[in-house]
């Protein structure tokens, strides 16, 4: 289903937890719904569709050159996006020169995607203690733990239904994409923040 640009209000979103999320990207003509007024919140989101997110968000500038994926034809609808997103380091492609566009995100590749395009965090020390506040941080992949720390510094993990559980390898719905997204552009100044119980303390070490 194609996208629908001029639907900032959605159907389906009363009443969720990241309603306020979906509604803040929208009236930025951030994210768009669906043409028959959904926006499916727990629908995942695949790996296309958030190259536009972020592309549309974060207009990555160059940060190296493009690259050829075998799955990505030059007509196919987030090409661009794709490849302004790997340039920017907002995403990577695979070992087989494949991107996967449809293949679904786990939360945890992104919050890596976020602190990496963004460059959050590259001067500061890393302080894996904050890490501990989540219940089940044994689960976060080894490769992401120095992101997901900078993340929960720079306030953006936000975790629903409980918010020190990660879940880092569940693929991310909809929603929760929005609420990463919002938190990243919070953290750039460029949205205020929004109010909810499902944000992480961004400060507090764990134990």
């Amino acid at each position: 289903v194609e996208p629908d640009a001029s639907q900032p209000l959605f159907s389906d979103i009363h009443n969720h937890w990241a309603a306020d999320f979906i509604r803040g990207l929208a009236t930025a003509q951030l994210v768009s719904g669906m043409k028959d007024g959904r926006f499916l919140p727990d629908a995942p989101m695949n790996r296309a569709q958030y190259a536009a997110l972020v592309v549309q968000a974060f207009q990555p500038q160059s940060r190296r050159a493009a690259a050829t994926f075998r799955d990505v034809p030059s007509d196919f609808w987030a090409a661009d996006a794709i490849q302004q997103a790997y340039r920017g380091h907002f995403m990577s492609g695979f070992p087989d020169q494949t991107f996967g566009p449809q293949h679904p995100l786990l939360r945890v590749q992104v919050w890596v995607s976020l602190v990496d395009g963004l460059g959050l965090g590259t001067t500061a020390t890393v302080d894996l203690n904050v890490l501990g506040q989540f219940t089940d941080y044994t689960q976060i992949p080894r490769y992401a733990l120095k992101g997901l720390a900078i993340a929960t510094t720079e306030g953006l993990v936000v975790n629903f239904p409980e918010v020190n559980t990660l879940r880092p390898n569940q693929i991310a719905t909809r929603g929760e994409v929005c609420a990463l997204v919002y938190q990243a552009l919070v953290a750039s100044d460029r949205l205020p923040p929004q109010p909810s119980p499902y944000i992480a303390p961004p400060q507090r070490g764990g134990g």
